[in-house]
């Protein structure tokens, strides 16, 4: 299986409670990307994370890396942020999609459970 380019996927501006986040957000929108994941990949930088809808459940097999991990809703409400071990595996009942970002980047981007996100189309270069 040849590793992802996670930079290489679309990729969506984050939006939580009319705040706009200013991260990365690339979305693993088909079946082998969504299977392969983070898989092969180097550690999340802080801003970047990869969206994975639909899914209630994530595992760490094969991970050399932690991860945060936010278990969204289908309205876009996090129902719950943990953290995911390598070769561990989480699931989050009414999960509809998760995001996958580098450890600790709900407290550095001021996201919490019960708030909103939403998915804007990507700004243009100016």
């Amino acid at each position: 299986m040849t590793s992802l380019r996670i930079d290489a996927l679309p990729s969506v501006d984050l939006d939580c409670n009319g705040r706009r986040l200013g991260v990365a957000l690339y979305l693993a929108e088909t079946f082998g990307a969504r299977l392969r994941g983070l898989l092969g990949q180097p550690p999340l930088p802080h801003g970047v994370g990869l969206g994975i809808q639909p899914c209630s459940s994530v595992h760490g097999a094969g991970m050399r890396f932690a991860l945060e991990v936010w278990f969204l809703d289908r309205s876009g409400l996090v129902l719950g942020i943990r953290a995911l071990a390598p070769w561990r595996v989480i699931v989050h009942r009414g999960a509809r999609s998760v995001i996958e970002w580098a450890p600790g980047e709900a407290q550095r981007l001021g996201v919490a459970v019960g708030d909103r996100l939403l998915q804007l189309p990507r700004r243009s270069a100016a």
